[in-house]
């Protein structure tokens, strides 16, 4: 599934591999991409595994969050457990990229077709000006 800035009531469960029969204490620590942390208050949603559903403003970083599991049993027994890696991605995107239409984006504004010394017109290579040749093509049929 794939995750995007600022989007809620993402659900973040994790198995924490103990029985949490117990426990005192039950959260995520969570470092954002950019290096800050926060905590997120987990529930016990089975007997090894903690859940929680994200709210507004807590993914309002693009990049890779690293999620935690954190249990305490009392205050001589803390335990954490693995990273797990959380990649939400950025919405500002241009719908143009997924339209197919190279004058409209930006990368490929300066990439016309060009008609070769025959007439048959080859795309260019996206952002460079440059078209592809057809005589550098590396695949050959049988025989030749």
């Amino acid at each position: 599934m794939t995750i995007f800035k600022d989007q809620v009531g993402v659900s973040v469960t994790l198995d924490t591999g103990i029985s949490l029969s117990g426990a005192t204490l039950v959260r995520f620590n969570v470092v954002r991409p950019d290096g800050t942390t926060t905590t997120w208050a987990a529930t016990a949603s089975s007997d090894t595994t903690l859940q929680y559903t994200t709210q507004e403003g807590e993914l309002s970083q693009a990049g890779v969050y690293l999620v935690i599991a954190y249990v305490e049993f009392h205050e001589t027994s803390k335990t954490p457990g693995d990273p797990y890696v959380l990649e939400v991605q950025e919405t500002d995107f241009s719908i143009a990229a997924y339209t197919n239409n190279p004058t409209g984006r930006p990368i490929d504004a300066d990439c016309k077709a060009h008609p070769d010394e025959k007439g048959i017109e080859t795309p260019c290579v996206p952002g460079s000006g440059q078209r592809f040749s057809l005589l550098q093509s590396t695949s050959r049929r049988k025989g030749n």
